[in-house]
């Protein structure tokens, strides 16, 4: 993903430098999507204060969205839930929960499916990281 983001920066914007920790910060919040790290270098040569980038981006952490932390917070509540009920009480569509915000949670093992969604102790360390 550094390389993609090398990459895009030196054939669109050669004349932008960004700082290594911004690229490293760029690849951690990019969900493992190139057409967001692609988004976030964009918004960088525009604007190049990385903090205003994540906050309009609605990142808070390592890629990680509002909806996101919603989401786990709501499944340690509750002790675990189907996807429609998350995506209820996230107030997007079901379709929006299964396809763009589980599977990144997924990934990061914060939640595990079972019969319901269920969140790991991975999770939870992250949940109480970020208080």
């Amino acid at each position: 993903m550094l390389t993609i983001v090398e990459q895009y920066r030196a054939k669109q914007y050669p004349s932008v430098k960004i700082p290594d920790d911004v690229k490293l910060e760029i690849v951690k919040s990019c969900r493992q999507t190139p057409r967001n790290a692609k988004n976030l270098v964009r918004a960088f040569a525009y604007n190049p204060n990385w903090e205003v980038i994540k906050k309009f981006s609605d990142i808070i952490k390592d890629g990680l969205t509002s909806l996101d932390i919603k989401a786990l917070q709501y499944l340690q509540t509750t002790g675990g839930a189907g996807a429609s009920a998350i995506a209820n009480h996230l107030r997007v569509k079901s379709r929006t929960y299964t396809y763009e915000i589980e599977p990144y949670l997924v990934f990061k093992d914060f939640i595990k499916i079972e019969n319901k969604r269920i969140l790991t102790s991975k999770g939870k360390e992250f949940l109480n990281g970020l208080a």
